[in-house]
């Protein structure tokens, strides 16, 4: 998280109104800012707190601070079953994507298509099996992961899928893919990393069509936003 909270997210994390991811999102900021950290302090202890209110307040805070160290342990052990994975034979991780709950999470997708980056030129093949697997898997997303956070996998997925049809020559198979992008974008955080991947894409797909027209006008700011 690259900003301040604001106060009305603040308000409603103290009174845990908030998505869970969202939530620890802004919990991830709190422990390395002061300023917010004391903000939401005030918030959990009240205007008027007692010595029993501040024992409280401390105890949420050390939660809070709990919660974040146990998702970067998340993080690390996504990271590590993405490894895994991907070591697989083909049919056996679509085999393991399809039938593990404990692979269909946001941080597993994500990881396939961070790897799925790392191959698109030396085996585009392997990235665009790896992004495929990772569009199954945001596809399959429960309905503990917000909405937002599935169509911005999405998209992310399709448009990596159009980029390794692209460079395999498969311009038609990519446009499709691009087109998916952007249909979930529209239903999406609107993440500006999202949509310059999809741009990105996009751009590249009309310059492998000689369309340098298209390829720019899909560069113009009046294109986009």
């Amino acid at each position: 998280m690259n900003h301040h909270p604001s106060d009305e997210d603040l308000s409603r994390l103290a009174a845990a109104g908030l998505p869970a991811e969202e939530a620890g999102k802004i919990v991830g900021h709190v422990i390395v800012c002061n300023a917010c950290s004391e903000k939401l302090d005030e918030l959990f202890r009240g205007p008027e707190a007692t010595t029993d209110d501040y024992e409280i307040g401390d105890a949420l805070l050390a939660q809070l601070r709990q919660r974040r160290e146990r998702s970067l342990a998340g993080e690390q052990s996504a990271r590590e079953t993405v490894a895994l994975l991907i070591a697989q034979p083909t049919q056996r991780r679509q085999t393991w994507a399809r039938n593990s709950r404990r692979l269909q999470t946001p941080e597993i997708a994500r990881g396939l298509i961070l790897a799925a980056r790392e191959l698109l030129f030396d085996d585009p093949e392997e990235s665009l099996s790896l992004s495929l697997l990772a569009l199954e898997l945001a596809d399959a997303l429960g309905s503990g992961t917000g909405a937002a956070t599935r169509a911005d996998l999405q998209s992310l997925a399709w448009s990596d899928i159009g980029n390794c049809r692209r460079i395999l020559g498969d311009l038609q198979g990519a446009r499709q893919a691009v087109n998916e992008s952007a249909r979930a974008i529209e239903d999406g955080s609107h993440d500006p990393l999202v949509e310059a991947r999809f741009l990105e894409v996009s751009c590249a797909l009309h310059w492998a069509a000689q369309d340098l027209a298209a390829a720019f006008r899909s560069l113009s700011p009046r294109a986009w936003g």
